[in-house]
């Protein structure tokens, strides 16, 4: 049990990281906590969404193979060809990022526009970049997949799927976590991180997504 788990958590930090470093999952946290009207419940919200949209990716493809009346053993084989699959994808589209970062948009509109949002629909919006976000739906996958496959039991799935939203979540949670703590002491720290995440999101996103890639395909192609 306690090797599994050890193997089933390492196994989970890169693919937790291709969510935490995603500039889609700080920049709306940080724009929330910095310029909504109530950027305490905002933020809060949006956090809830998010977190509750990567638990129930995690949790559906922990349950994929069961459904399909898989194996754990089959589980395996799905996540190292999903590593391999998803590792391509991310290296493949952080090149077209880097080599279009010239020209990408710096702000978007909606984010602009984020903190006009009511709560309610902010932690909505937040479900929705959790569920519908293709990066996001490869990561919590493969990380339902490898839980699956590590034959850890109820319990310690249950603990590995808190353990990887937790990771996984961090972008998202650390900002609004910080401003509801000791808005005044880090509220301009976070404006300053705002501002050049937003400036260079385009270069973020495109060397974590190589990165990562790089690393969940050496995994896959080791099986581990």
């Amino acid at each position: 049990m306690s090797s599994d788990w050890a193997a089933v958590s390492a196994e989970l930090i890169p693919l937790a990281l291709v969510v935490a470093l995603s500039p889609i999952s700080i920049l709306p946290a940080l724009l929330l906590v910095l310029y909504s009207t109530r950027p305490r419940a905002a933020g809060l919200a949006f956090a809830a969404g998010w977190v509750t949209g990567l638990t129930v990716l995690t949790v559906l493809f922990l349950n994929v193979p069961r459904l399909l009346g898989g194996s754990a053993d089959t589980s395996s084989v799905w996540q190292l060809r999903l590593r391999l699959f998803g590792g391509a994808v991310l290296i493949v589209t952080g090149v077209s990022l880097w080599l279009r970062r010239n020209k990408a948009v710096r702000s978007a509109h909606w984010l602009d526009a984020i903190g006009k949002w009511s709560p309610a629909r902010t932690a909505a919006i937040g479900l929705a970049f959790g569920v519908f976000n293709p990066k996001i739906i490869v990561a919590c996958a493969a990380a339902g997949l490898a839980i699956d496959a590590a034959r850890l039991g109820p319990i310690g799935q249950g603990a590995a799927v808190g353990y990887f939203v937790v990771i996984a979540g961090a972008g998202t949670l650390l900002p609004v976590l910080a401003h509801v703590l000791a808005a005044k002491r880090f509220d301009r720290s976070l404006e300053r991180l705002r501002a050049w995440i937003q400036q260079r999101q385009a270069e973020i996103s495109a060397v974590a997504l190589v990165v990562i890639g790089a690393v969940l395909m050496v995994t896959g192609m080791l099986g581990r």
